[in-house]
């Protein structure tokens, strides 16, 4: 049977808060690190690095939230379901991306071969292509559902599913770093590191073990605001003064508190959170064909910086608008074509 007991909130402040996390997406890839300071470096990294993990937790949040409402019973339709609808989002977009990784083969001339190729493994293995890297979030999630699906059917319990996907995300990390090595190898470190440089990148793609799992966890546990300031101030000051391994743990730590603490603000009704939920998943994906075709025409080459970041934000936002109009446009023709 579904869960009952769950308390009756409205999330209302996750809207507005994946709204600011998107723009912290599009600050990654049109800004940069804006100023030369290793501490305001480190704060800032923080901050617009804890965007991505936002998106996860939320997204296994939701999921979450959906099985309790329907039970156990449902649980394997709802997780797969989302798989469809999250593959169909993702081949949707990847599509759309793939004429700017053409121009990009042709400008750089490969072969139809080698961008076949390229395109392939970005679709199925890394989850973007040239000019589309934030696509990777819908892969690791599709990953991470199918990984949360199995395990289930082994009765593991979400929190043991958890444990599991952040010693999977840990791999990740090390996978990433190993990756990003140039020191002195062994013949066969060495081949394994160009194995991976051609198949996965590198460890990214395993992200979404942990956060999904966890957001589905947050979603049956309901922890108290505290709790969330707790583990944000422990988090950004441990990756604040800590590198590494333990500076990756400290920001999913930071990323955790940041969403527990979202969740349990209560923002008073209003349809304009709708706007900032819709919004935020439109400038997610269009910012970066804003900044492609920007950049081309302005610089005729890829930058990053502040007027580049107003530029695209600003677009993005314009565009969102103008497509939520737009659909909001189709719903009444609609409506209207019925009641006649």
């Amino acid at each position: 049977m579904p869960d009952k007991t769950q308390t009756i909130r409205n999330y209302h402040c996750v809207d507005v808060a994946k709204f600011i996390m998107a723009i912290c997406v599009v600050a990654i890839h049109t800004w940069g690190t804006p100023v030369s300071s290793i501490t305001f470096e480190k704060v800032y990294g923080c901050v617009v690095n804890c965007a991505v993990p936002f998106f996860f937790l939320a997204s296994g949040f939701f999921l979450g939230k959906k099985i309790l409402r329907t039970g156990p019973a449902e649980q394997h339709t709802v997780l797969r379901g989302y798989v469809i609808r999250m593959l169909k989002l993702y081949s949707l977009w990847y599509l759309i991306y793939l004429p700017l990784a053409a121009s990009y083969f042709y400008a750089n001339d490969y072969s139809l071969i080698k961008s076949i190729l390229v395109s392939v493994r970005g679709y199925l293995l890394i989850g973007k292509n040239f000019y589309c890297d934030m696509l990777w979030y819908l892969l690791s999630t599709i990953y991470a559902v199918v990984f949360v699906t199995l395990l289930f059917k082994f009765q593991l319990r979400i929190c043991h599913i958890a444990l599991c996907g952040i010693v999977c995300h840990i791999i990740g990390t090390q996978i990433t770093a190993f990756t990003q090595y140039h020191g002195n190898l062994s013949e066969p470190l060495l081949a394994l590191q160009r194995i991976l440089a051609l198949t996965i990148e590198n460890g990214r793609i395993l992200t979404g073990f942990s956060y999904i799992p966890i957001g589905m966890l947050l979603a049956k546990k309901n922890l108290p605001a505290r709790t969330g300031a707790v583990l944000l101030v422990i988090g950004f000051v441990g990756n604040y003064l800590l590198n590494g391994l333990i500076g990756t743990i400290m920001l999913a730590v930071c990323s955790v508190g940041i969403f527990v603490m979202t969740t349990q603000i209560q923002l008073p009704d209003s349809p304009v959170y709708a706007y900032f939920r819709k919004s935020s998943t439109a400038i997610y994906f269009i910012h970066q064909f804003i900044w492609a075709v920007f950049c081309f025409a302005v610089y005729k080459q890829d930058i990053q910086n502040f007027s580049v970041f107003l530029v695209v934000v600003s677009v993005s936002i314009i565009l969102s608008c103008l497509w939520l109009f737009v659909q909001k446009k189709k719903v009444q023709l609609y409506h209207t074509k019925t009641v006649s």
